[in-house]
């Protein structure tokens, strides 16, 4: 498989500030809608600021982040929270993934550019507690270990203005 370095950098449309609202869905409807914003800005060759903003006003959870680029070629980051914790992210093209588990929770990331003005982020989560194991665990039938999804999170942000580069 041959990999493009133009597919594997993150791409100046990621760059701007996005805001939307963050909808979070039980199994039969939305049972929360906060409102949500991204800012994206180049800080140097291998590092991006990523600042994750939930809540307005005296309920605003700022988060500021940093985007770390390992190996381009491999489309790989990590996500430094600056504090000591990190979580490797992966880019295919416009789509980045990340799972990673945090007190006995499963969380997997997505962030997906629909186009230069759009970003959805999603996020499904389970219970590391809660999982069942299938199959026999021999070499024609393996063991596969299922984690049932407990919540799922959505939104679709819009891009209000571009960062000015650094």
């Amino acid at each position: 498989m041959i990999i493009h370095n133009s597919y594997a950098q993150l791409q100046e449309a990621w760059l701007g500030h996005w805001k939307g609202k963050l909808e979070i869905f039980d199994a039969k409807t939305v049972k929360q809608t906060i409102h949500m914003e991204l800012e994206i800005h180049k800080i140097d060759s291998t590092k991006w600021q990523w600042k994750m903003v939930y809540g307005e006003g005296d309920k605003k959870d700022i988060r500021d982040y940093e985007l770390i680029l390992k190996n381009a070629e491999k489309g790989h980051y990590v996500i430094d929270e600056k504090n000591t914790i990190s979580m490797d992210m992966q880019l295919y093209y416009r789509h980045f993934s990340s799972i990673f588990s945090v007190e006995g929770a499963l969380l997997c990331i997505t962030y997906t550019l629909k186009d230069d003005k759009t970003l959805v982020f999603e996020v499904i989560s389970a219970s590391e507690k809660q999982k069942y194991t299938t199959g026999k665990g021999d070499k024609d039938i393996p063991f596969v270990v299922s984690y049932p999804c407990n919540g799922y999170q959505k939104a679709v942000l819009h891009k209000t203005h571009k960062v000015v580069k650094s």
